[in-house]
């Protein structure tokens, strides 16, 4: 396992690309940093997980366009990337991700706080997302109280 500052470097540009992406409803370039056949997943989606490429970018474009609808403007922060392992083309990476939502009329708030797991892949293209679990973080116990979905994000 021989882990590069190139890899976390190209890691870093990725998670900021896909910031930015989903962000600003780029629905397309923010699938395109997944494989082809990757998965989205995460408790707080009623249609997760998500698999491959038009899935991805449907769901990102819904996921930009509901925010648009509501009048409120997302904002997805990265950090605290560790690579857990390397094998051969595969990354195993943990990180946290901050959710901002900004109303256009009033305030910004803190919608959650996630954990991410990826499994990455390298391809010709450099590193993609294979496999994302995302995992809100929450009080003990009340895991099975956590809507289908929140407000903002339907």
């Amino acid at each position: 396992m021989q882990i590069l500052s190139e890899h976390y470097i190209e890691l870093c540009r990725l998670y900021v690309r896909q910031a930015q992406a989903i962000d600003n409803g780029e629905s397309a370039k923010w699938a395109s940093t997944f494989t082809e056949t990757g998965t989205f997943s995460s408790p707080t989606y009623p249609e997760s997980p998500v698999v491959g490429s038009k899935a991805l970018s449907a769901f990102a474009s819904r996921h930009y366009e509901n925010h648009r609808n509501a009048g409120l403007v997302g904002r997805h922060w990265s950090n605290g990337i560790d690579i857990e392992d390397k094998k051969g083309d595969v990354l195993t990476v943990n990180l946290y991700m901050l959710i901002i939502t900004t109303h256009l009329a009033t305030q910004t708030v803190s919608m959650r706080h996630v954990s991410v797991h990826d499994i990455m892949l390298e391809t010709g293209s450099g590193w993609r997302v294979h496999e994302r679990l995302v995992t809100p973080d929450m009080a003990p116990g009340i895991a099975g109280d956590l809507p289908s979905s929140l407000p903002g994000t339907d």
